[in-house]
C-alpha cells in the first residue's frame, strides 16, 4: 500500500459496493503499519491517493516494540480485524442480518457469516 492507495500486494475485497483493501503501509520504516481503506464512492475512481479514505490503522511497529504479541502475527492480524470490522460496516453501509429462528436459516447464517479460512493451516473454522 502506498499511502492510502492499495496495490496488488494488498488484500483487496468488496464491501457494500465499495472497493476496499487491507495492507501494510511501508512508505518509511517509521510509519510501518496495517491499514484498512475504502474507496470514497461506491463504484468510484480508484487510481489516485485522493480516491481512497482510511477505515482503520494500526502502528504495528509500536505493537511489536511493546512485545504485546511476541511475534504472533496471526493474533495481531486477528486483533486488527476485530477493531476494523465494525468501522468498515458503518462506512460501507453494511450490517449482519439477525439470526433466523428456523433451523435451516440458522445453519445458513452461520455458514455465510461465521466461517473463515486459515491459509497457513488450510483449515476452515467457525469465528466465535
Amino acid at each position: 500500500m502506498k499511502g492510502y492507495k492499495p496495490d496488488g500486494e494488498d488484500f483487496n475485497f468488496m464491501s457494500g459496493g465499495y472497493k476496499c483493501a487491507v495492507g501494510v503501509n511501508k512508505d518509511t520504516p517509521d510509519t510501518w503499519g496495517l491499514l484498512m481503506v475504502k474507496q470514497k464512492a461506491a463504484g468510484g475512481a480508484t487510481e489516485t491517493f485522493q480516491d481512497w479514505e482510511l477505515v482503520h490503522a494500526w502502528d504495528y511497529a509500536h505493537e511489536l516494540a511493546a512485545n504485546k504479541y511476541n511475534g504472533d502475527f496471526v493474533k495481531m492480524i486477528n486483533d486488527f480485524g476485530k477493531e476494523a470490522a465494525p468501522k468498515l460496516k458503518v462506512m460501507t453501509g453494511g450490517s449482519l442480518p439477525p439470526i433466523p429462528a428456523d433451523i435451516v436459516g440458522k445453519l445458513f447464517w452461520h455458514v455465510r457469516y461465521r466461517l473463515a479460512f486459515r491459509p497457513e493451516t488450510f483449515e476452515v473454522y467457525h469465528q466465535g
